[in-house]
């Protein structure tokens, strides 16, 4: 299955093409984990276009990253990744 690119964009409302970490495109900005599947959620009450910045797997490189370097344990790491894993 071929992953959508990074930069890939989708507006509130829509259903999220890739599961990742999603960037709202302006100011404010905000970051958030959205699932491939859901629907593309509001910023601050109002619709707004999302950027696909990090792909979910990528996330689970920098847990592992943060439990081999003792900033989060190994138990918090694998809630961490379970609770990734079932988004995607």
């Amino acid at each position: 299955m071929e992953r959508k690119p990074l930069g890939t964009k989708a507006k509130t409302g829509e259903t999220c093409p890739e599961s990742g970490v999603w960037k709202v495109v302006g100011n404010p900005s905000t970051t958030a984990p959205i699932s491939k599947g859901n629907r593309m959620p509001p910023y601050d009450g109002k619709a707004v276009t999302w950027e696909l910045i990090q792909y979910a797997f990528a996330l689970l490189q920098k847990l592992k990253d943060l439990k081999e370097n003792g900033i989060i344990s190994p138990e918090e790491f694998e809630i961490k990744k379970n609770e990734i894993l079932s988004r995607v």
